[in-house]
């Protein structure tokens, strides 16, 4: 019989990016089997955080976050802006591949300064049938983001 389980399915995935540059990446969530996730826009949704250290709680230390899942961030001085809405493939606009895109724009990543971060990306699953909802956090890793030598400006 076993002695232990470990019901962390996280996975740690480094990112590197550059200050400054539009921040893209996309990510295929496939399940035990290796299969595609099915990821139907009406049951799954997705939260990320950038943050100082893993240890910053609610507003503390909040660099970068999806809306959804957003604490209050009255007086934090160190939040700079908004990850976009996590967009992914459907069967109606190419396939059901298990894709979603993460973006920042350049106009947000401009103003995170370089450094070293943590993050972490949860999906969470509403039951149709039964309203339950299930958060999960499937990525955790560090958030470095390098310095830019070129400022782009409009002047």
């Amino acid at each position: 019989m076993a002695q232990k389980v470990n019901l962390d399915i996280a996975q740690k995935l480094n990112i590197t990016c550059r200050r400054g540059d539009t921040f893209s990446l996309d990510v295929t969530l496939s399940d035990a089997n290796g299969d595609a996730l099915t990821l139907i826009s009406s049951q799954y949704q997705f939260i990320m955080h950038v943050r100082t250290n893993a240890f910053a709680d609610g507003a503390d230390g909040l660099v970068l976050s999806t809306v959804l899942g957003q604490p209050s961030i009255d007086n934090q001085e160190l939040f700079i802006g908004n990850i976009e809405e996590m967009n992914y493939l459907t069967e109606s606009n190419i396939t059901n591949s298990g894709v979603i895109s993460i973006k920042i724009p350049y106009t947000t990543m401009i103003k995170v300064p370089s450094g070293r971060y943590v993050y972490d990306l949860q999906y969470i699953i509403t039951s149709p049938s039964t309203d339950d909802v299930t958060h999960t956090t499937i990525l955790t890793g560090s958030f470095i983001v390098n310095e830019d030598v070129t400022e782009f400006t409009t002047e």
